[in-house]
């Protein structure tokens, strides 16, 4: 019999939400920007998947929802394969912030000298921080307010990309009063927000980030590389 995270099961006033960032890409070893870039798992991005999917097999899980971009998709695929009842969803509103065609494809390094040269931030190319989020807001309010509703979803699965799973987690943070910096966010690192109700209101909290103890169970997946994802995410959140 499959199991609620934690063996808490959810009631009608609260959900589960995991997050689970997509597996390693040759542009992750690369050093190369992908934002909206579609791109592959490499043979690691996959094995990643596959341990990732093994780690959560015995949970139950009604609804997975996943980015449009192939990696991530790829990785969401072999989640349900784990989870064939679960309803499979692909909605972009949870793929990776658009960097622009100045910063995509690129090299991390390159892009740094070329920021030092024009003296401009990251901020200024790409998609808007406040579209972002709100894409991102918007998908998750949508989904807690389908699992709190009757004969619904209890447990969400998300697979995401690091730049918009650092965003949401974050902003939920904020929204919750915790602490608005964590872990790096390595390739398919799982997080976990609890819904619940309190005074009336449904707030997200943080209950697990960035966790990748799945990986140690394999010593080539556990070699995760510091790739450029988790650079810019660092640069790009200070």
């Amino acid at each position: 019999m499959k199991t609620f995270p934690y063996n808490i099961p959810p009631t009608d006033d609260n959900c589960y939400i995991t997050i689970i960032r997509h597996g390693e890409t040759e542009d992750n070893i690369r050093g190369i920007i992908q934002g909206q870039k579609d791109t592959d798992l490499n043979e690691k991005g996959f094995a990643q998947a596959r341990l990732v999917a093994d780690r959560i097999q015995g949970e139950r899980v009604d609804l997975i929802i996943s980015s449009d971009l192939k990696r991530a998709r790829d990785t969401a695929k072999i989640i349900h394969e784990r989870h064939p009842n679960a309803e499979f969803r692909i909605d972009p509103r949870i793929r990776e912030k658009a960097f622009g065609p100045e910063l995509e494809g690129r090299n991390w390094n390159d892009i740094q000298r070329m920021l030092l040269t024009s003296g401009t931030h990251f901020d200024d190319y790409g998609e808007p921080e406040t579209q972002v989020i709100e894409r991102l807001s918007s998908i998750y309010h949508e989904s807690i307010d389908k699992a709190t509703s009757s004969d619904s979803p209890l447990h969400i699965v998300f697979v995401s990309h690091g730049g918009a799973i650092s965003r949401l987690l974050k902003w939920v943070a904020r929204q919750s009063g915790q602490p608005v910096e964590g872990p790096k966010l390595g390739n398919t690192c799982v997080s976990r927000i609890m819904v619940k109700k309190e005074d009336g209101k449904r707030v997200g909290r943080i209950v697990e980030r960035a966790d990748t103890r799945h990986l140690q169970e394999d010593r080539e997946a556990r070699k995760l590389a510091d790739n450029v994802d988790e650079k810019l995410e660092d640069k790009l959140t200070k």
